[in-house]
């Protein structure tokens, strides 16, 4: 029975988290915000699943082919002379289904202890630090929390080696001593991971854990909780920009790069450093400022649901198999002939059937002809009320009303120069905004080329490993490249 269960959840599991997949790859011009919604509603819906599925009653969808195995036995054990035959004893075997079973368990367990570790590690980081003493983080901290109503602080932990947020009620937010030192990377940290606190990331990602912990034979499970940590990440940058300048956010992105990560049962701003440049550019085009339509996150969840739970009752059975055709049945005797005498004398007399035939034949005539007289006259009635002419109702165009008219000279003109000066306007509007852009894109790509000259001098320098040096030169050509996109594109604007 576990085995069945395990088959059906991973199909099922699989049916969810691939449409989710799919439909999470469509939406690639929408939000990221709308995305990560979507993938958490998937994996909610997961675990509607694995908690319905065993106390629902089943709902059979007959799929299968039938299989003539019942029949056939039937019909061996009604033929005459069949020997009946014996059921064979089990063999003396390992119980596969009990071994799937005990793995499974094995994993579930290996996984939720994982995700308890983490959260006791998170707990006695929080423990052990301590509050935030720099004035300008605390400013930018009341500032942002106005309005907030769940309990927050603000902490420095040592072990924090980029910033992250945890916890719901209360929520804390862990900066490392090297970020406090740099009040002015206090506006994006605060707002970053105000993002995830305001959204409840910490919570879908608890569910993402949780979904993975009893999904974990489903590949397409981890992959799902992988690309939600991606969407929840652009997501809180799309808010922080709301709050902060996407060139001074760069910035900030570009301090905490290539940092540690941040441990795993967290939120935070580190990333890894192959999704560097599509960070910072989606935040320089202005692709990750869109927000979410208000009722988005509600709906998804609403149609994971919905989906979750017939799927959860659903059972695939076979087809009912066709009863047997029943056997020919035994043709009766033919019965004797009768003797010519007798047979005349039971016949009936023909002429009484052939007078009724006659009789109901003519009163069938009869009745016709009075049908026909009785239209005839009808219709002589009617032509002489109408004085034997048909009439046709003429048809009468419907007339329009046309009215002809031309506006003065002088509104017309005063409206065009109206026009061409609104035009003028918006066109060097669109100028200066495109320039400023431009000018802002070189000035990051400045301080790309400044940080990889930066990584290349320590690169460069004596009793260095090489494991160091490659690490350092890749991120400096990473840099590099993004700086020179950054001109290109700064070009294209520019129209050079």
């Amino acid at each position: 029975m576990m085995l069945g269960l395990l088959v059906d959840l991973g199909c099922k599991s699989a049916l969810i988290v691939g449409a989710a997949l799919l439909v999470s790859t469509a939406m690639r011009g929408r939000p990221a915000a709308e995305r990560a919604a979507l993938l958490q509603a998937a994996l909610v819906a997961l675990l509607a699943l694995f908690v319905l599925a065993p106390l629902l009653p089943p709902l059979e969808l007959a799929l299968l082919p039938a299989s003539e195995t019942v029949w056939s036995a039937v019909n061996t054990r009604s033929a005459p002379g069949a020997v009946a035959e014996m059921p064979s004893a089990p063999a003396t075997t390992l119980d596969g289904a009990a071994l799937v079973a005990m793995l499974y368990a094995a994993g579930v367990v290996l996984l939720l202890v994982r995700f308890l570790t983490g959260l006791w590690t998170l707990r006695r980081w929080t423990g052990a630090a301590r509050p935030a003493i720099d004035p300008h983080w605390l400013r930018v901290m009341d500032r942002e929390t106005v309005g907030f109503r769940r309990p927050l602080r603000l902490l420095v932990s040592p072990h924090a080696a980029t910033p992250l947020s945890w916890g719901i009620i209360p929520a804390w937010i862990l900066i490392g001593p090297a970020t406090h030192a740099r009040p002015d990377q206090a506006e994006a940290v605060i707002a970053h991971e105000m993002a995830h606190i305001r959204r409840f990331d910490w919570l879908g990602l608890v569910v993402a854990r949780v979904a993975i912990a009893l999904f974990w034979f489903n590949p397409l499970v981890w992959l799902v909780a992988r690309q939600l940590m991606r969407e929840v990440e652009l997501a809180a940058d799309a808010d922080a920009l709301g709050r902060v300048d996407r060139y001074d956010y760069a910035q900030a992105l570009l301090a905490v790069a290539g940092g540690r990560p941040v441990h795993s049962e967290a939120n935070g701003m580190a990333f890894s450093r192959t999704a560097l440049a599509r960070r910072i550019n989606t935040v320089l085009d202005g692709d990750a400022g869109r927000r979410m339509r208000p009722l988005a996150p509600a709906l998804l969840l609403a149609v994971a649901l919905g989906t979750a739970v017939p799927l959860a009752a659903a059972h695939i059975v076979r087809i009912a198999p066709a009863p047997p055709a029943p056997p020919p049945p035994i043709p009766e005797p033919p019965a004797p002939p009768v003797p010519p005498s007798a047979a005349a004398a039971a016949a009936p007399s023909a002429w009484p059937d052939a007078v009724r035939s006659t009789g109901h034949a003519g009163g069938r005539m009869l009745k016709r002809l009075g049908s026909g007289i009785k239209g005839s006259s009808t219709a002589r009635f009617a032509m002489a009320g109408t004085g034997g002419t048909d009439r046709q109702v003429a048809g009468v165009p419907v007339a329009r009303a046309v009215i002809d008219g031309s506006p003065q000279d002088a509104e017309a003109a005063a409206a065009k120069r109206e026009e061409e000066g609104g035009a003028a306007a918006a066109k060097r509007g669109a100028e200066d905004q495109r320039r400023g852009l431009g000018e802002g894109m070189r000035g990051t790509a400045v301080g790309f080329r400044a940080r990889a000259e930066e990584l290349e001098r320590v690169a460069n320098l004596p009793g260095q490993s090489s494991a160091v040096r490659a690490s350092n030169l890749a991120i400096a050509k990473g840099f590099r490249a993004s700086a020179d996109d950054l001109d290109n594109k700064a070009d294209t604007l520019n129209g050079t």
